[in-house]
């Protein structure tokens, strides 16, 4: 038998110190840059009338051609912007896009600019989490990228994670409104289940860091993980989930492998396929929708994109998260949402995943042996 690398005291000092470190790290973003969201977003009791919609939507990289086949980026980047062109998104955050596909969206989206940086090197290298948004509706007043790790201001590794991982986030005001909102975008390590964790706790600190006015917030991701993980604990006492607070909702898996997910996508039985999402807090939520449609091709990538469509503002009947952990009272879960209790399954490692990652440089990340498909 092969000597472990670690023995249980050790790896107990290990886990230790990583939670010393985000405590710390946390706790140092309280001295960071804020944006001043009073001086642009005047106080209003009106609730919009217009409607507008937010897309995650993981591309699959370009770089995977050689294992995708007939499902490489070339074969499907028509339907991804037929897609876009059909549901007219005032903003979407984009995963694993590579600069060639950074460039083709730049080239053919017409009416959208894109923020974001890649993050092998804070320019051009490597995975970019791009943030678009539609220029006619919205004006951008300030943007960053952080690193996922435990030195989130430049290009870095955080914890157990086999790759970079970086958090794209914008401030935006609507045209012609005193409606405005803060979009951040990411995705969680496919491998690291602490950097998942982690993760997710740095968001929510930089979410209250930089946004101390409350001033109305999206997050997407490929969070490769179900939302009833209990990572998503902080996120849940600071934001909404969409698919859980919308009336007309969408349970269907996201993550779909092109087509190698087996399992009924009209229902949640595949939870641990459903790994995709978009929180939000400070906004009226309308619907969510797995976007599964046909858009010319069998598959638009081995994720499907999601929607959530909102009003800027809060309804009457409406809530708001405040970014202290509370809220004002309890929501009844309309008839035909699935609930979940949270921490009812351990920490996935998103199996059907695993091992398939690469960096748009040509690089592979870090592999480990992944885990046992779920049967």
């Amino acid at each position: 038998m092969t000597k472990p690398f670690f023995n249980y005291n050790q790896m107990k000092h290990l886990r230790i110190f990583s939670t010393v470190i985000v405590a710390l790290l946390i706790a140092s973003l309280a001295s960071a840059q804020t944006v001043d969201t009073q001086s642009v977003l005047k106080p209003t009791k009106t609730l919009a009338l217009k409607e507008y919609k937010v897309i995650s939507y993981n591309v699959r990289l370009s770089m995977a051609a050689d294992t995708d086949g007939d499902n490489r980026w070339e074969n499907r980047r028509e339907a991804s912007l037929k897609m876009v062109a059909e549901q007219k998104p005032i903003v979407m955050g984009l995963q694993e896009a590579c600069p060639d596909q950074i460039d083709y969206f730049d080239q053919n989206l017409t009416g959208y600019k894109h923020i974001g940086v890649g993050r092998d090197d804070g320019d051009r290298a490597g995975e970019m989490m791009a943030i678009y948004y539609d220029t006619s509706r919205l004006t951008l007043l300030k943007s960053g990228t952080f690193w996922l790790s435990e030195t989130p201001d430049k290009v870095s590794r955080g914890w157990d994670a086999a790759c970079n991982r970086t958090c794209t986030w914008g401030f935006f005001k609507v045209k012609n409104s005193n409606h405005g909102f803060f979009y951040f975008n990411t995705h969680l390590d496919h491998m690291g289940r602490e950097a998942r964790k982690n993760s997710i706790e740095l968001i929510v600190a930089k979410i209250k860091e930089l946004n101390p006015n409350g001033a109305p917030v999206l997050l997407s991701a490929d969070f490769n993980s179900p939302t009833d993980n209990a990572i998503f604990d902080p996120l849940k006492a600071a934001l909404h989930d969409a698919r859980s607070e919308c009336k007309v909702t969408d349970n269907s898996i996201t993550y779909n492998g092109f087509g190698k997910i087996e399992g009924n996508p009209a229902t949640n039985s595949d939870n641990e396929q459903v790994i995709d999402h978009i929180f939000y807090s400070g906004v009226t939520p309308l619907t969510f929708k797995v976007l599964n449609g046909d858009y010319g091709v069998p598959y638009i990538s081995d994720h499907y994109p999601i929607a959530f469509t909102f009003r800027p503002g809060l309804a009457k009947s409406g809530r708001a998260r405040l970014l202290n952990g509370s809220s004002p009272r309890k929501k009844n879960v309309a008839p035909g949402i699935a609930t979940q209790k949270l921490g009812s399954t351990p920490a996935k490692n998103c199996p059907a995943k695993e091992g398939k990652e690469k960096c748009c440089s040509g690089n592979s990340c870090k592999m480990k042996k992944p885990a046992p498909t779920k049967k």
